[in-house]
């Protein structure tokens, strides 16, 4: 008449060689002296089923503190983990992974490991989430906070499709399996059972295999988050670390202990921040979850703060990262499932206050600049000014302006602190966002001098137009951080307003406005100053002037030749375009008109750069011996020597123009390589000064732990034969004085 039920009782006290019954005493005292974590996770399921009720119920609740222990340890974690990886690994060697319904991948087991581990997780703080049955415990877990939505349906959803998928191969000739058929047809009578259909049979096996990957791959994403994933790394002092964190009362003197072999000091206190970590600010969210997935992360953590050279400050840094964003236990979580952003996080925390304060302010950019590292996206000067046109359409657009600059900072600096950008890339997208803000600020103030003093026209009554030139490292769009905008104002002629307000004040006043607009300070920051002081005849001079004016100062000779150096790196900036583009051909015109004495220039240029370095520090990046103003200098007084006959010379970029004086065999390859190679060397260095606070500073550190924290930001690395400071000491030294050599002998 065949059988009722299998029943298997190997899960009884020492397995198959155990006594079959034994006393409850008995069996309660093996689990409190051998029991083992894979037990715990059996018994989660333990119910009374038959005989004695009461005698069940007993053993049931004197079993639960074996069970449920205060917390969990990382190894009985990693039990928990190698089981399954075994199980895992029995089933790959079958060749069945992808086709068995309950040992697979993304099959029932993982979704009862993942449920189980939860509870086992969280079981002893939150009794609810404890039982046998696997939805409700899903239900229970989404119900205290313990998983996310997100978690708890593809679960719940998987679990139900592949139970169903269980029964009916098991109904089919009452055979335990859990193994989809090979055949076709035989997978199609499965999907035919199940509901699905189509117009042709093929379609419903077609729908059901479809359905059956999703789930099963929803499924192993979640298992693989919340269970395969955590603490899989943590062993010996890590292991130790996860340990006391994970306890409810964490032991702060055991882990001041711990803290010397991340690189920290032992201190109490800092053993009272980190803990702190794992605190949840959000009443919505589940505190006991929280300090479980940073009990995951912390080793990690503490390793790559340490790494960074500056632990200590580090770690404070991150604290007030980690408690603007919202949800701890979400962002602990993202940490661990991305190493790169875990590094990420702890190098911007450690080397840039400046960029950890834009996103303290602005915690909502945290998710936008994770996007666009993954992408590795570039925003071209078309992208920012479509955007920018988008948000900023009317009103007051000074908030609007500054919070656009502060989200596109922090995305340009993040990617150039953790190096996915070069050096060039980090300049042009730094002067193409200035450029960007300029235009659109400039815009709104023409729009309010109309509205105030009205139009503008010359004798003929034709409006006049407004321009503005980028000088300096913004017109080189060759920008770093901190950098002001050099400009130039001009008008296209003399005229007045219908109130008889000339050209020059109006233009003054407009340009004025326009300066303060940018520098204002409000709480969302300032946006850049703007240094007009390379005008003609500088402070002393008005603030806009005409084309004649210019073309007067320069055919009067008044122009000096530091004034044609700099000339060299004009370019439209903002404005009527057409003045704009007239006002940059009169320019060049003055610099590269011809030469008459190169000598005197030659002289006059080193004359001119020693007086710049007569004041500056010994290592300054900027003016010292070797420095950016040396090749600066070569290139820019090539430019004027050879640009009267040679138009493809007249570049505005430093980079560009040393190619093109190469290109053009005014410069040797060996000292314009040499020259490039120092470039891109000091300007790496400025950024990574400049990025600590966000203020301009060109001054090579002197003290050796000072200049360690440097080395460290732009990449250098100890090995066997030097440390990263000495690394970078020497490549300076190297760098200026090769540099200083060329410079004397092109301008000789």
């Amino acid at each position: 008449d065949g059988r009722v039920f299998r029943v298997d009782v190997r899960l009884r006290p020492h397995g198959s060689v155990g006594a079959l019954v034994r006393s409850a005493d008995g069996m309660l005292d093996y689990f409190q002296t051998e029991g083992r974590t894979w037990e715990r996770q059996a018994w989660l399921k333990a119910r009374c089923a038959a005989g004695d009720v009461q005698l069940g119920n007993s053993i049931l609740d004197r079993m639960q503190p074996f069970i449920f222990r205060r917390y969990l340890t990382n190894e009985s974690i990693a039990d928990l983990q190698a089981l399954k990886r075994q199980i895992e690994l029995a089933v790959a060697k079958r060749g069945e992974s992808e086709h068995e319904v309950k040992l697979g991948r993304g099959g029932i087991r993982d979704i009862e490991f993942t449920v189980q581990f939860m509870q086992l997780l969280f079981g002893s703080e939150h009794p609810a989430v404890r039982g046998g049955n696997t939805l409700h415990a899903l239900y229970e877990l989404k119900r205290e906070g313990l998983i996310l939505d997100t978690e708890a349906v593809p679960l719940t959803n998987a679990y139900i499709f592949l139970r169903a998928i269980e029964h009916r191969l098991q109904l089919h000739g009452d055979l335990q399996t859990h193994l989809l058929p090979s055949d076709a047809r035989e997978r199609r009578r499965i999907a035919l059972s199940l509901g699905y259909a189509g117009s042709l049979a093929a379609g419903a096996l077609e729908t059901f295999e479809a359905d059956r990957l999703k789930h099963t791959n929803r499924t192993r994403e979640v298992f693989m988050r919340l269970f395969a994933n955590l603490f899989k790394e943590n062993q010996g002092t890590d292991s130790e670390l996860s340990d006391q964190l994970l306890a409810p009362e964490p032991d702060f003197a055991q882990i001041a202990r711990l803290l010397p072999h991340y690189g920290f000091a032992e201190t109490e206190a800092t053993a009272r921040e980190l803990v702190d970590f794992s605190r949840e600010g959000i009443a919505l969210s589940s505190p006991s979850r929280t300090r479980k997935l940073f009990a995951a992360v912390a080793p990690k953590l503490l390793k790559a703060l340490a790494a960074t050279g500056e632990p200590e400050q580090a770690l404070a840094r991150f604290a007030r990262v980690a408690g603007s964003l919202g949800a701890k236990g979400v962002f602990y979580l993202t940490l661990n499932e991305n190493p790169w952003l875990l590094k990420m996080t702890a190098e911007l925390a450690a080397w840039s206050e400046f960029l950890t304060s834009i996103l303290l302010a602005n915690p909502g950019l945290f998710d936008e600049l994770v996007d666009s590292l993954m992408t590795g996206s570039r925003k071209s000067e078309k992208h920012m000014a479509a955007e920018l046109e988008q948000i900023a359409l009317s009103g007051d657009i000074s908030d609007t302006l500054r919070a656009y600059r502060a989200g596109e900072l922090l995305r340009i600096g993040v990617s150039d602190l953790i190096h996915s950008a070069t050096l060039e890339q980090t300049q042009e997208e730094l002067s193409d966002l200035a450029l960007v803000l300029l235009r659109a600020q400039l815009a709104h103030s023409l729009k309010e001098q109309r509205q105030r003093r009205g139009e503008i026209f010359n004798a003929a009554g034709k409006p006049l137009v407004f321009s503005v030139l980028a000088l300096g490292k913004f017109g080189g769009r060759e920008m770093n951080f901190g950098s002001d905008l050099d400009v130039l104002y001009f008008y296209s002629e003399d005229g007045a307003t219908t109130d008889g307000l000339p050209a020059v004040s109006y233009f003054a006043e407009l340009a004025q406005n326009l300066s303060r607009a940018m520098a204002r300070a409000t709480p969302l920051g300032t946006l850049y100053e703007l240094d007009a002081r390379l005008r003609p005849n500088g402070n002393k001079g008005p603030l806009a002037i005409s084309l004649n004016d210019f073309k007067r100062y320069w055919q009067e000779g008044q122009l000096a030749d530091w004034e044609r150096l700099a000339l060299t790196r004009a370019r439209f900036a903002a404005g009527d375009e057409g003045l704009g583009e007239r006002a940059l051909h009169l320019l060049r015109s003055a610099v590269y008109s011809p030469l008459h004495n190169t000598a005197v220039l030659a002289s006059e240029v080193v004359a001119m750069r020693r007086k710049l370095e007569e004041n500056a520090d010994a290592f300054d990046l900027k003016r010292g011996p070797g420095g950016i103003m040396d090749l600066e200098f070569t290139a820019q007084y090539l430019q004027l020597l050879h640009g009267p006959s040679q138009p493809k010379l007249r570049l505005a970029n430093t980079e560009q123009s040393l190619r093109a004086l190469m290109k053009a065999g005014v410069l040797n390859h060996a000292d314009g390589d040499s020259l490039l190679q120092t470039y891109v060397f000091l300007r790496t260095l400025e950024n990574r000064l400049r990025i600590v606070h966000g203020l301009s500073s060109h001054t090579l550190p002197e003290k050796t732990e000072a200049l360690r924290k440097l080395a460290l930001r732009v990449g250098y690395a100890d090995d066997e034969i030097a440390r990263a400071e000495e690394k970078l000491s020497r490549l300076y030294r190297e760098h200026t004085a090769r540099t200083r050599a060329i410079f004397l002998k092109v301008c000789r």
